[in-house]
């Protein structure tokens, strides 16, 4: 790694990945569009609540980022490399290309090194932050909880529907809740409007309800009666509620590693244990791959006859394609039981790894894959057909719109 060589490509290296990081992680947040609008609507977020929900975002799908971004960023880096002769000057300066591959796999060790930490603590930490926050939010305001047309059950023993929600007034309209905090008596309530009030000296929420009725089941003298009213006072007590909240179970996504081996541990032959199996291995699995599909990036951009970067990119993006069909094919087999839930997460990584030894040994060897020639062919003539198709259609639509 002291050579001049070494810290060169590694310095290469590095612009393509951090522009495909970001380049990635645009993509996945303008995938979160939807949910940054409702967050804003239904639950009223300021401007600073709503990046900091984003920052705790991230983590999640920087574990499908760091993979796609390695790969790309080394083959791009080489590639390039490729098309300014750079690649030939060191072949004939008489430079083996295991000279190269040293800073390739120290790049490809500290990304390893990055996404293991976000699979073993990062992710897991900013989801449940995430749904703290959430919560955080719904309790200081009940109304921004209650989504309308829909059946909310965040309350111990209490369920309450609400058809519609005026956001101006805050007014509730057509308001139903069934109440089972007390074992013997179960209350439903029906309420044509009500409104949403706290009292923090008592940590109470007060729904003011209007022209309703109360119905009473008796569960020990299996007797029932109504009262109807034309206001009544409904009291939720969210210090409670806050206090379960912090005593919820966490999911298996919301766990670290060590967290997930202790629950294994404890659930023996339990029926879901393969779900936390799989959740674990998938945290070392992903780390793996990035290291993996690096050096696979690695043994395609070194081709004797190295493509073009539109084709060499194709390339890449193909065995990535490759790879999470691969991963989810075996997470499907793993949950249905088909294979052992290990193995559905490692299969991938076993396949791809087999297939990167044997075109790095080819890539050191300096002999041309004539497998990979065929995909190059194959991949340009869809191209090809893409284009005359699209060509078509457009010549189609312009004969149309001027016959």
């Amino acid at each position: 790694m002291n050579t001049i060589i070494s810290r060169y490509l590694f310095k290469e290296i590095c612009p393509p990945f951090f522009l495909n990081l970001l380049i990635f992680c645009f993509i996945f947040l303008m995938a979160e569009i939807l949910d940054i609008t409702r967050l804003i609507l239904n639950y009223r977020m300021d401007f600073l609540s709503v990046v900091i929900f984003l920052i705790y975002s991230i983590p999640s799908f920087l574990v499908f980022v760091f993979p796609m971004a390695v790969m790309l960023g080394i083959m791009l880096c080489l590639l390039r490399m490729g098309s300014d002769n750079e690649i030939i000057s060191l072949r004939a300066g008489g430079v083996s290309m295991v000279t190269l591959l040293p800073p390739v796999l120290l790049f490809c060790a500290l990304v390893m090194m990055m996404t293991a930490f976000i699979t073993f603590y990062a992710s897991p930490s900013s989801r449940l932050a995430s749904k703290q926050m959430l919560f955080d939010f719904a309790a200081s305001n009940i109304t921004i909880g209650i989504e309308p047309g829909k059946f909310n059950d965040q309350f111990k023993g209490i369920m309450i529907y609400v058809n519609q929600i005026d956001r101006d007034t805050g007014e509730l309209q057509h308001i139903f809740i069934q109440d089972q905090q007390d074992k013997k008596m179960e209350r439903t309530i029906t309420a044509s409007r009500g409104t949403i009030g706290s009292n923090k000296k008592n940590e109470l929420f007060q729904l003011q309800l209007k022209q309703g009725v109360i119905n009473h089941v008796d569960r020990k003298n299996r007797s029932v009666y109504s009262i109807h009213f034309d206001q009544y006072v409904f009291n939720i007590n969210y210090a409670g509620m806050m206090k379960q909240a912090k005593q919820v179970t966490k999911s298996r996504k919301e766990m670290t590693l060590w967290e997930l081996n202790n629950v294994i541990t404890a659930l023996h032959d339990h029926p879901s244990i393969k779900l936390y199996i799989m959740t674990f291995h998938q945290s070392i699995a992903i780390p793996v791959a990035c290291f993996i599909l690096g050096i696979l990036a690695f043994s395609l951009g070194l081709q004797p006859r190295s493509p073009r970067k539109s084709q060499g990119v194709m390339n890449g993006l193909l065995f990535f394609l490759i790879y999470y069909i691969l991963l989810s094919t075996g997470t499907t087999l793993g949950e249905a039981g088909k294979i052992p839930p290990w193995f559905g997460v490692w299969m991938p990584n076993i396949i791809i790894g087999i297939i990167t030894l044997y075109l790095l040994t080819k890539t050191i060897q300096e002999k041309e894959v004539k497998g990979l020639k065929l995909v190059e062919i194959g991949l340009e003539k869809i191209t090809i057909w893409l284009k005359k198709i699209s060509s078509q259609q457009r010549k189609e639509k312009i004969d149309h719109d001027n016959p």
